[in-house]
């Protein structure tokens, strides 16, 4: 009897020393004794969603961030696509995801929360940037010597699936970035000549004249926006029903700006679409309507089409069109 209390009692303390070494072991690798918590790290990358596609995938990976287990992505503070699961991507043009500076990941602890549990910035390294770890980067797009290693890796990670900063592509940083930027004054002198294009042709009229010769004649081609090309239709001679039109983008609330068409010779109920490399911006609304989107859909009008509906719902298919770095609609026959 004795004996068995022997073991009994043996058993007893071992299991308290089990228990005590286990908790403790606990609470230093989880940091709730203060300050020995691993911060949260990651990287951010973009692939091709299928060889030759037009759209890209957006992924994360994160470590140290137990309670995340969805996120989304918001560029310019506006939400790209839906929220998805850790593992899943977010789809979208490779436009979108040409400026780092103005992309940020909301991290989620279910589907349904309203509130975030984290936000991290995108840096163009290829590593998420945590609340706390902004000082591991610096200007140039490299990890600080005082970095921490976890960063370091994330980075190294990005950058081999995102080839941001790879020396392969570090040649061509600045050519890249100079294209960026000859993009950006081309659009935004397209897109003062589509705002004001009246404004533009009496000056150049006026230009002529100065000049001391005789106004040209009007174009055969109006390619006025908005109001006025619906109420002064275009003296093209287009037969009945030939389809014509044009469009515009506007300022509105940064960073948002509004994408509008107006066109002749046909129904104003009928409904459109606007599709930036095939992926529909918005929601589908009447042809005097307009479509609020970030400014950079709008940046690239290669890229843009319009699909015309006879009603908000209907699948069929009346007409399509591209948009020209005009401002016009060039109707597919």
């Amino acid at each position: 009897m004795a004996q068995k209390r022997r073991w009994f009692v043996a058993a007893i303390i071992l299991l308290l020393l089990a228990l005590v070494v286990g908790g403790t072991t606990y609470l230093l690798s989880d940091g709730l004794l203060g300050g020995a918590a691993k911060e949260p790290t990651g990287s951010w990358s973009v692939e091709e969603s299928f060889p030759g596609s037009p759209v890209s995938d957006f992924k994360v990976t994160v470590k140290n961030l137990k309670k995340a287990t969805y996120y989304e992505l918001h560029v310019e503070e506006v939400q790209i696509g839906e929220r998805v699961t850790l593992d899943g991507s977010v789809r979208s043009v490779p436009l979108i995801f040409s400026r780092p500076e103005m992309m940020k990941v909301w991290f989620f602890d279910n589907e349904d929360a309203d509130v975030p549990i984290v936000i991290a910035g995108c840096h163009q390294s290829g590593a998420l940037i945590f609340p706390g770890s902004e000082n591991a980067f610096t200007d140039d797009g490299n990890i600080s010597a005082g970095g921490k290693d976890d960063n370091s890796e994330s980075a190294r990670t990005a950058q081999g699936s995102n080839g941001v900063n790879s020396e392969a592509s570090q040649a061509e940083g600045k050519k890249s970035g100079d294209g960026l930027i000859d993009n950006l004054k081309r659009w935004l002198r397209g897109a003062v000549d589509r705002l004001h294009p009246v404004q533009n042709a009496e000056k150049s009229d006026k230009e002529t004249c100065d000049q001391g010769e005789s106004a040209p004649a009007p174009p055969a081609e109006d390619n006025r926006s908005g109001d006025n090309l619906e109420n002064n239709p275009p003296e093209t001679g287009l037969p009945p029903g030939k389809l014509a039109g044009s469009w515009s983008v506007e300022p509105d609330t940064p960073p948002t700006a509004l994408f509008t068409i107006s066109v002749v010779n046909i129904d104003p109920e009928t409904y459109y679409e606007l599709y930036a490399s095939d992926i529909m911006v918005g929601k589908r609304v009447s042809v005097g309507s307009s479509i609020c989107s970030i400014s950079l859909m709008f940046n690239e009008p290669s890229l843009l089409k319009v699909k015309f509906y006879d009603s908000d719902e209907t699948a069929s298919l009346l007409a399509e069109a591209e948009c020209t770095d005009g401002g016009e609609l060039k109707f597919i026959e």
